[in-house]
């Protein structure tokens, strides 16, 4: 009979989670740093941050925190990418969150070696349990790679008309790249520009895929948190828009589905 698992169990799965928003201004940064710092501060999970847009990256500034150089130097030398490597260039938010991005130069072009890219992705994956991604979709077309070793990946959209169409290319690109890959679509920011939304079954009916998570926009938490320098769970707790994003990443993590299952075994061993 298949084994059920236990808390303990899902705790040692290892999550590659990569964050897609399908157009410019959609809040993929903020939901990655967001569940970041919840796994890391309120699930007590060491969780690694991988912001992929070398040039324009907001994940460290979120936290009011400098890049550095860390991700262009693992990209640039990948024979040095080794575990002393990941724990002197990324910056740590705290002990169980660590950040990789860059500022990389605009003068010059700047096109990362996929083995380059594919090398780093294995050795955060031996140093953390937990790895999340900001990637770019530009990132995403150019490097599949990156959403074939996922083993998550969150398309972050709004229910724009453009959205619509570049959810269905996204939604086509992971299922031939990544076949295996658990698939989210998370609608953010809805309300903000309800008169040329798209109706949200219309939405599903078009990029035939449910809906996963619908957030709301919530401006007063947003301001809020952009005028302190930290992330959303750490300036509005007890808001709605956050208690959903801290139900999102429980079962983005399993977390949930564990407990689910749990409770299931423990009623079926009473009534044996």
């Amino acid at each position: 009979p298949e084994e059920i698992p236990t808390e303990k169990d899902v705790e040692k799965q290892e999550k590659v989670i990569a964050v897609v928003g399908v157009r410019g201004g959609v809040g993929a940064s903020t939901f990655v740093s967001s569940c970041a710092w919840i796994t890391a501060h309120e699930l007590d999970r060491h969780i690694a941050l991988l912001d992929l847009d070398l040039h324009f990256g907001t994940n460290a500034l979120i936290f009011d925190l400098e890049p550095g150089r860390g991700l262009c130097d693992a990209l640039e030398n990948p024979g040095r990418v080794d575990g002393l490597f990941i724990e002197r260039a990324m910056i740590k938010e705290s002990d169980k969150l660590s950040i990789l991005g860059a500022e990389a130069s605009l003068n010059e072009p700047y096109a990362p070696d996929p083995a380059a890219i594919s090398h780093l992705l294995n050795e955060l994956r031996q140093n953390f349990q937990n790895v999340i991604m900001d990637v770019p979709k530009i990132m995403a077309s150019q490097h599949p790679m990156i959403l074939s070793e996922s083993t998550d990946i969150i398309l972050v959209t709004d229910l724009s008309l453009a959205a619509t169409r570049d959810t269905i290319r996204l939604l086509s690109l992971v299922k031939k790249v990544a076949p295996d890959a658990k698939v989210f679509v998370l609608a953010n920011r809805v309300g903000t520009n309800a008169h040329i939304e798209v109706d949200p079954k219309d939405f599903e009916a078009s990029v035939e895929a449910e809906i996963s998570w619908s957030l709301p926009f919530d401006q007063k938490t947003m301001v809020m948190a952009s005028k302190t320098g930290k992330a959303l769970p750490q300036v509005a707790s007890a808001s709605k828009m956050v208690n959903s994003l801290r139900d999102i990443t429980k079962q983005i993590l399993g977390i949930e589905e564990a407990k689910e299952k749990k409770s299931l075994l423990g009623l079926f061993k009473k009534s044996a």
